[in-house]
């Protein structure tokens, strides 16, 4: 079981580093960016990155949720030669949610 979420962005400036943490804080460090007592500051891109990461965990459960029903949809009420393409990706995304690599 992964840490829950939201995940955050802590650290940024001083000397500290740049880090992801869960919702407790106390908690131990998901991830550095950026090391500790490295000898520049966090760059714009490692914001971004980090911004990007806590972005991406957060909103997973709620995008697989509405994938699933997207799928639903698409395998009743909407199943037609256009949208079978569409149906298939959608079928193989949340496939790839649910593996373990």
């Amino acid at each position: 079981m992964h840490t829950a979420t939201p995940w955050e962005i802590g650290g940024g400036g001083g000397g500290l580093g740049l880090w992801i943490t869960g919702p407790d804080k106390s908690a131990n460090v998901i991830c550095d960016l950026v090391p500790r007592k490295r000898p520049s500051e966090p760059e714009d891109e490692d914001y971004a990155n980090a911004q990007f990461i806590c972005r991406a965990v957060n909103s997973h459960d709620a995008l697989v949720e509405a994938l699933k029903g997207v799928s639903i949809m698409l395998n009743t009420a909407l199943v037609s030669h256009e949208s079978e393409p569409w149906a298939i990706r959608v079928r193989e995304a949340i496939a790839l949610t649910e593996s373990e690599k």
